[in-house]
């Protein structure tokens, strides 16, 4: 339930930040302060974690609960506690990103938050259900392995492997890259 909330609300609330200050020629104004258009990437990447940050914080409140429900010789599994938050978190940045990105494409917050919802969603399920079109597993494997839901999957279960935090980490990085190339090409 977590990825498809995440793919929708996610897009929903960065589907605004440039495509606003597009459309309404602010983004000018922003660029003539003495920022670079790395730095204002990263300080719109930084509030929407942030903002993450803070919405799933709301879990610690259902361990909480839960813990004051055991028993006495039950116990909670906190590497499957920390594996997942720590999966969804990354999870979300990337959505994050990939939001950004979006919406440095177009001038309507709308037509961001389509492309991001399109995108975020090959990115977690397409790329899966392209590699079942291939016999070979080599290949099967290689683009099961681009996807979201690979990645994302395994930290779910509380397995912590640099891999993924790698993975789902340079995924963030190449959409904000590319949100900073797109905003160099429209100053």
């Amino acid at each position: 339930l977590n990825p498809w909330l995440l793919i929708i609300l996610l897009p929903a609330m960065g589907m605004k930040s440039f495509s606003e200050e597009i459309k309404l020629g602010t983004l000018e104004l922003l660029l003539t302060k003495p920022l670079t258009t790395l730095q204002l990437v990263v300080a719109k990447f930084l509030a929407l974690g942030v903002l993450i940050l803070i919405t799933l914080s709301v879990s610690f409140l259902y361990v909480l609960l839960i813990k004051g429900y055991l028993q006495i010789n039950d116990v909670i599994d906190w590497g499957v506690f920390w594996g997942s938050f720590t999966g969804l978190f990354l999870f979300a940045l990337v959505l994050a990103s990939i939001s950004l990105w979006s919406s440095t494409l177009v001038k309507n917050a709308f037509s961001a938050f389509l492309i991001a919802l399109f995108v975020s969603l090959f990115h977690y399920y397409g790329w899966g259900q392209l590699a079942a079109l291939f016999s070979d597993y080599t290949a099967y494997h290689f683009l099961k392995s681009i996807g979201l839901q690979f990645h994302y999957s395994e930290l779910n279960k509380g397995v912590i492997r640099l891999s993924n935090i790698v993975y789902l980490s340079l995924q963030s990085g190449f959409f904000l890259w590319w949100t900073h190339l797109n905003l160099n090409y429209k100053s």
